[in-house]
């Protein structure tokens, strides 16, 4: 088979597995041609899926130039199709391809139809460069209000991926910033949009918003994008000094925007003792966000009245996070934190959930790095609660504190053999017999 036969097949064959052997020759075995491009893009609505698959894994490799812009350009018409499968499988080839010349999609911003303007924007901010955001812009004036929203979002993207100029910044901003008065359809669009750029006029409109606007969510949303793009140190105190005067939702977005500008400015931020009681509320929330503020929050020592909050991130699978408490915890905190985590970890947990171990094993690497006091406290804080619930995985976590410190684990079986009832003494000497222990 050679390239003009398999364009022929393609296009005429009525056998499924033919043309898709066709695709593959051409794809595989042919140097790209606009012919063959156009030819492929074409086949793209064939009713056979395995077709419509070679087809697009091929034309997505379509990365160079000027084969990119050709593919381009052959494809956009099916934004013009009811097909929604087709469209988004074209905007997928698209999108993977980055072409260079975008004409042919901008020319979709005059069309007639609002819902094919509102697609090719879309795609056209994924994809355009910040020299493009003068021509969105215009589009802000565009009767239907979907294309707007699609407007505005597509210069929050492109300002995203793209470094914007701190002048054309500026006046973007204070473009929106005139358009939020009155288009009230836009405002949380603009604000997350205005975040994204990330000026210094950013900071300055997000400000506005969290100080005057009524709308609980709009202030929500101004804080959360200010998390974003805040750059200056002083928001942070200037958050702290707004967050005893809002309500528990608001005070752990505000903990969270406070610490994402921290950490992107690395600075360690020490969270007052009386604001201790909101990283708590943000440990107990769902977003991986918002509990990772409160960790951090939470200083490089843990305190006891900590641990039950703690507690509740630890099995979250997030082995990072694992590791960062249990350091924190044995190495940093005072013994009473230690032994509050171990009785409240024994309550709280499964006792018959052998996973539990996964999180327990991390203390073989990190207890020998603590302070003597701290390893012992441990030891002993496991050993007691053991005793206590003898949970199905006993002879695992004794096997732990025995890597920990063999000598000093044995000494406090010993000593809690000695206060012990009948039954925990049972349970002792099933440990003992275990691990070849002589009273």
């Amino acid at each position: 088979m050679n390239c003009e036969d398999a364009l022929v097949l393609l296009k005429n064959n009525l056998v499924s597995s033919e043309r898709k052997m066709a695709a593959e020759f051409l794809l595989n075995s042919c140097e790209p041609s606009e012919y063959i491009i156009e030819a492929l893009t074409k086949s793209l609505i064939d009713n056979d899926k395995g077709v419509q698959d070679v087809i697009s894994t091929g034309l997505s490799k379509l990365t160079k130039e000027p084969w990119n812009d050709i593919t381009s350009a052959f494809l956009i018409p099916y934004f013009y199709i009811n097909d929604l499968k087709i469209k988004n499988l074209a905007a997928e080839i698209i999108f993977k391809i980055r072409p260079k010349d975008l004409n042919p999609l901008i020319q979709l911003f005059y069309g007639i139809n609002p819902d094919n303007v509102e697609f090719a924007i879309q795609i056209f901010g994924k994809i355009a460069g910040n020299e493009y955001l003068d021509i969105l812009a215009d589009k802000l004036s565009h009767t239907n209000v979907n294309v707007r929203i699609a407007v505005v979002d597509a210069i929050g993207n492109i300002a995203e991926n793209n470094p914007v100029k701190e002048d054309l910044a500026n006046e973007i901003v204070a473009k929106l910033n005139n358009i939020y008065e009155y288009d009230v359809a836009l405002r949380p669009h603009i604000i997350n949009t205005i975040g994204q750029i990330g000026s210094k006029r950013s900071e300055e409109f997000l400000f506005n918003i969290i100080h005057n606007e009524k709308d609980f969510f709009l202030k929500l949303a101004a804080i959360d994008s200010l998390a974003s793009c805040g750059n200056d140190l002083s928001i942070c105190y200037t958050i702290l000094n707004m967050i005893e005067s809002v309500n528990d939702e608001l005070k752990i977005i505000f903990l969270k925007t406070i610490y994402a500008i921290a950490n992107r400015l690395d600075y360690h931020l020490e969270l007052p003792d009386h604001l201790r009681y909101i990283a708590h509320l943000a440990l107990l929330d769902n977003n991986p966000d918002v509990y990772g503020a409160g960790l951090i929050a939470l200083g490089n020592i843990f305190r006891k009245e900590d641990a039950r909050f703690v507690l509740s991130v630890v099995f979250r699978n997030d082995h990072n996070i694992q590791q960062y408490i249990l350091r924190v915890l044995i190495i940093n905190s005072p013994q009473e934190t230690i032994e509050e985590f171990i009785k409240q970890f024994f309550l709280k947990f499964d006792l018959t959930d052998s996973e539990n171990l996964d999180f327990l094993s991390y203390i073989t690497v990190i207890a020998p790095e603590a302070p003597i006091e701290n390893s012992q406290t441990l030891i002993k804080s496991i050993i007691k609660n053991t005793i206590a619930q003898k949970p199905v995985y006993w002879a695992s976590v004794i096997q732990y504190c025995f890597e920990i410190s063999f000598d000093y684990a044995e000494n406090q079986l010993k000593k809690f053999y000695e206060i012990s009832d009948i039954d925990e003494r049972e349970f002792l000497n099933n440990i003992f017999t275990k691990f070849d222990i002589n009273l």
